[in-house]
């Protein structure tokens, strides 16, 4: 039994800076593998890895909620992007409450194709501090898409390299890159192949770990009521919207495999 049971192993203090969510966890590693593993990084106050309710099964991803800020952001640099098992795991600071870090996730495209992570931070890093940043690449090939997110510290900063880079040409492009902020809109997700029994709040659990859910739908039958098998999540973050599709297509819940992608 895992001795977290809180929902996001959080403190009575601010732990914007301490609290990570790990993603694409592989679903054979336990407890006692997460917390070895981070635990080698500083002094963990709390450690959990989400499981459905039900099954028991991981859903995928977790939680470490460190005592020292340094330590969080140590394990980002460290561990991001790590080969665990048969996953890559993505490591990044939970949802953060205060309003100063809210909107500070861009959205960049038309980047170089043969742009690295580390070009791609060099050319974002004068604007502020970088929490996490991503090049998307394409699953079978591992070619980037040309499409990268960059999350910032700071709500300002993110404006600031906006101002700096957005419709610029920057050494190494050969065309203007689009730089703007991933919040701006909301993107809806469909979820396919659920139980006839489910309810909002199975999708509200699903989804919510990964970033701000506007709101849920499940399509019923008008005479039985029972869910006809498909529902739709909003979230207002386009990277948030990603991450947790890649994360739950695939998942399975209960004795059903999921199926998540964005609305057509």
């Amino acid at each position: 039994m895992e001795p977290c049971d809180g929902s996001s192993c959080t403190s009575t203090t601010d732990d914007s800076k301490t609290n990570l969510i790990i993603t694409y966890l592989p679903p054979n590693i336990s407890y006692y593998d997460l917390k070895s593993l981070f635990g080698r990084i500083g002094a963990i106050e709390s450690c959990k890895i989400v499981r459905d309710k039900i099954s028991g099964q991981s859903m995928g991803y977790g939680f470490v909620n460190y005592v020292e800020p340094q330590d969080a952001e140590k394990a980002i640099n460290l561990l991001n992007g790590l080969r665990v098992y048969s996953k890559t795991i993505k490591v990044s600071f939970a949802r953060p409450s205060s309003a100063s870090i809210h909107n500070a996730n861009l959205y960049v495209s038309g980047l170089p194709k043969t742009m690295t992570q580390m070009e791609l931070d060099q050319l974002f890093s004068p604007y502020g501090r970088i929490i996490t940043s991503r090049i998307l690449v394409d699953r079978i090939t591992g070619v980037s898409k040309g499409v990268a997110f960059i999350n910032f510290d700071l709500h300002t900063e993110a404006e600031e390299a906006i101002k700096g880079l957005n419709a610029q040409k920057p050494p190494g492009c050969t065309e203007p890159i689009t730089v703007r902020l991933s919040g701006s809109s909301s993107w809806c997700i469909f979820v396919y192949n659920l139980d006839s029994n489910a309810d909002k709040r199975i999708l509200w659990q699903l989804f919510e770990p990964f970033g701000a859910v506007i709101g849920v739908k499940l399509i019923r039958d008008s005479w039985s009521k029972k869910c006809k098998g498909f529902g739709f999540v909003t979230m207002r973050n386009y990277e948030e919207a990603l991450v947790a599709i890649a994360s739950l297509n695939g998942y399975r819940l209960g004795k059903r495999v999921l199926q998540v992608s964005f609305k057509k």
